[in-house]
């Protein structure tokens, strides 16, 4: 049987729920779940985004298992692992598969939510193996555009640029003296774009040192549907 089956984000909203409302946000919902669709024109956004733009995801399903013996599970239920640790790997789905160590991985669901990527299923799950609920831990934010790298290098030491951190590339390391796991998985059109899961008591915080790291770029805030669009 699968690991990971969909149960959705029923009652979970974001902590920047306020924020968002505040900022004159649209909402749309999805497994029980409220995200904001757009904040503005939804072409307005995605041009200024493909320049830099910042993205709430936190409503949106996730879950982690820890899988033995190298997660030799997972790969026999179909997935595609990543090649080792701190790399993810796409799936058919359109899911993106974490690596944080030899045993521990994440799962994100694909932007239009429609894969099956929630909770382990215990009854089957081999004794080597148990999950890891992330739905209300960590919170999940998507920095996008050619000037994504340069926010990141104003609040964080590691080296984002493109050129030394590649496609699929995780780093667990500080931003903004947060801990975080940042993920480069790039737009289809191949621009950046980086996925930063954090301590979801720290969103308020991450989401305005960013939002004020952003403003020398002239970076916006943008909802799901320009997100899709890059």
């Amino acid at each position: 049987m699968n690991p990971f089956t969909i149960t959705g984000g029923a009652g979970i909203r974001s902590p920047l729920q306020r924020w968002h409302k505040s900022q004159n946000a649209v909402f749309d919902s999805a497994n029980g779940a409220q995200f904001v669709s757009r904040y503005q024109a939804v072409e307005l956004e995605a041009n200024r985004a493909k320049n830099l733009g910042l993205a709430d995801l936190t409503t949106f399903p996730r879950c982690g298992i820890k899988a033995g013996h190298d997660g030799q599970y997972l790969r026999t239920q179909g997935y595609n692992l990543p090649g080792g640790a701190n790399l993810a790997a796409l799936q058919s789905s359109g899911s993106l598969l974490l690596r944080l160590s030899d045993t521990e991985f994440w799962l994100l669901s694909d932007l239009q939510q429609q894969a099956k990527v929630f909770a382990a299923d215990l009854v089957d799950l081999p004794a080597t193996c148990y999950d890891l609920p992330r739905l209300h831990s960590h919170c999940w934010l998507a920095l996008s555009g050619d000037m994504a790298p340069d926010v990141l290098a104003k609040l964080c030491a590691v080296d984002l640029r493109c050129s030394a951190f590649a496609v699929n590339h995780i780093a667990q390391t500080s931003l903004a003296r947060v801990n975080v796991i940042i993920v480069r998985t790039d737009t289809a059109s191949g621009a950046p774009r980086f996925y930063l899961l954090s301590d979801i008591s720290s969103c308020e915080y991450l989401w305005h040192c960013l939002l004020d790291a952003m403003q020398e770029f002239s970076g916006t805030t943008i909802g799901l549907n320009a997100l899709q669009q890059l």
